[in-house]
């Protein structure tokens, strides 16, 4: 998180201070935004290694949850709300949850007396291992924006609309996968020390996942209706996209 904090954070400050165009004041800003938001990672990340869920849980609902609230009171409350109200408020809230993460995991760390414990060889795996991770992490991110990339240079606005849509209603999608796939990895590595554990983490496992199963077939039957209840019927023609990407 260091390494991505100061990368980052450097090439940040050096498009807020190269004066080009507001638009990229406004992005130094955002990737402000993410460097804070990666501590809240940081401290979910911890809950999760220790097999706290309900932590878990509450931390990676803490940043959109606070920033759904300020962003939504803003637009109920306040006029002419823009897109540089916005940035602040995401600015706000990062600093607010990324703050207190990274308080909440330094006191877990054991404080200064902690930072202090760390030596020279643990920083040195620890950088060999992050490395890895920090080349993915650009790709990782990038990825669910790739197809929006190129959409925009072939579809009509009318067409990015509809894919647009679709692509909405299966974060609910993601929702549930992720978070089956933040309980059941940790467990899912200790079921390969023996056959009686992968037998144990198959019966846990197969109610939760035939649930979520059950429920995207379902989801998938009542497309058009989601639709329809979410945006309205103008966006029908839009109901074999979300079907393909449910799939």
């Amino acid at each position: 998180k260091v390494v991505y904090a100061v990368c980052v954070g450097g090439a940040a400050a050096l498009l807020g201070l190269s004066g080009m165009s507001e638009s990229l004041e406004l992005f130094a800003m955002g990737m402000g935004c993410g460097i804070l938001v990666t501590f809240v990672h940081l401290l979910g990340a911890r809950f999760q290694s220790e097999e706290r869920f309900s932590f878990y849980a509450l931390t990676q609902m803490l940043f959109p949850a606070l920033a759904f609230l300020c962003i939504g009171g803003g637009f109920l409350c306040i006029p002419g709300w823009g897109l540089r109200q916005i940035l602040y408020s995401y600015a706000a809230v990062a600093l607010a949850a990324g703050g207190t993460s990274l308080i909440l995991a330094t006191c877990q760390a054991g404080g200064m007396k902690g930072l202090r414990a760390v030596t020279r060889p643990h920083l040195r795996r620890t950088l060999d291992f992050g490395r890895w991770v920090f080349l993915l992490a650009p790709f990782l991110y990038a990825f669910p924006k790739v197809d929006m990339l190129f959409l925009v240079r072939y579809l009509s606005f009318t067409e990015i609309g509809l894919y647009s849509a679709a692509t909405q209603l299966t974060m609910a999608v993601n929702l549930i996968t992720g978070s089956l796939s933040a309980v059941f990895l940790p467990k899912a590595m200790d079921a390969t020390r023996s056959p009686r554990a992968l037998r144990g983490y198959v019966t846990e496992s197969l109610v939760p996942v035939s649930g979520a199963v059950g429920l995207l077939i379902l989801f998938f039957g009542l497309a058009p209706w989601c639709l329809d209840l979410c945006y309205g019927g103008g966006y029908a023609e839009a109901a074999p996209l979300l079907r393909i990407l449910l799939i």
